[in-house]
């Protein structure tokens, strides 16, 4: 229970009391909201061994989420969101910003973790591979145009659904502008697995269809394209789909080499490496998160075909 102490001691009692509403989980009615940061936090902590198990459940699962975006590259995808950076550079400590967002949008908390796992696996060779693109094209986000996308990855990846999420966000390098991104998260659903699972009785086998995650992104200003994902064997055929299907053009197949030590392993799955300048926010990888695409790369734009 030390990472539940530390997080109530760490968040705003305000921002806890309207997660707790949000999320469905009872709100002690005997609690001082108002009262000093020790004893509320030993009353909460004391509300908490009350809840049912389910509600518990979902509420470590909740702060263990918030609290892995409280280091540096978990701050760092936070301030990559240029609609919220403004408001979250004026939130004092790394778990109260982080779980001021998870409040205000579920939406945009999910988008910073996709941040992390697309920048904090830049150049892990086992997870990326970077391409050569055109530079300052608009991405094509009709929604037929999107529905062809889906409908052409879920025949590459094999998947039954496929889910996909087209954001803008910044990438910051300390001394240089703020470059535009946008993100492209495909969550595609993987083959059966079987887990063993806790019944009433004892255990027993159950099957379930996990998710995987894919990151593409797509840098204007360079032109580079970037893809995270587990199967090196699909990721450039997924580049080339993306370019297809949201730039329209076809890829010329130059790669962009890995940089430093960063090519040798994969980083953990959560996510981001740029340095915040308006954090104080150091990187281990800002040196490596910036690769400039040739800019004499030759560009075929062609009429959209159907995924069919």
């Amino acid at each position: 229970m030390s990472n539940l102490y530390r997080f109530v001691r760490s968040v705003s009692p305000q921002d806890l009391r309207s997660h707790l509403s949000q999320s469905d989980i009872p709100v002690p009615a005997n609690l001082n909201w108002d009262a000093p940061a020790e004893e509320f936090s030993k009353g909460f902590l004391k509300a908490v061994d009350e809840l049912p198990e389910q509600k518990l459940n979902q509420l470590l699962a909740d702060i263990n989420r918030i609290s892995d975006m409280t280091d540096e590259v978990g701050q760092a995808a936070l301030m990559a969101l240029a609609e919220w950076r403004d408001r979250l550079a004026t939130i004092d400590g790394a778990h109260r910003r982080a779980h001021w967002l998870y409040v205000q949008s579920r939406d945009a908390f999910r988008q910073a973790e996709e941040i992390r796992y697309a920048d904090e696996n830049q150049n892990a060779q086992r997870l990326w591979d970077g391409f050569v693109g055109p530079r300052l094209l608009e991405l094509k986000n009709d929604p037929s145009i999107v529905d062809q996308f889906k409908e052409a990855l879920r025949g590459l990846l094999g998947a039954g659904r496929v889910y996909v999420e087209i954001f803008g966000r910044v990438r910051s390098r300390s001394g240089e502008p703020d470059r535009e991104i946008k993100q492209i998260t495909v969550y595609s659903e993987d083959v059966p697995v079987d887990e063993v699972v806790f019944t009433a009785v004892g255990v027993k086998n159950q099957a379930r269809k996990p998710v995987r995650e894919t990151a593409i992104t797509y840098e204007p200003g360079s032109g580079t394209i970037e893809v995270v994902g587990r199967v090196k064997a699909l990721r450039e055929q997924v580049a080339s789909l993306f370019a297809e299907k949201l730039l329209g053009v076809d890829l010329s197949g130059e790669r962009l080499p890995p940089i430093g030590l960063a090519a040798t392993a994969p980083l953990r799955r959560q996510r981001a490496t740029q340095r915040i300048a308006e954090l104080g926010l150091t990187s281990k990888m800002a040196a490596a998160s910036w690769r400039e695409a040739p800019a004499s790369t030759a560009w075929i734009t062609r009429s959209r075909k159907s995924c069919e």
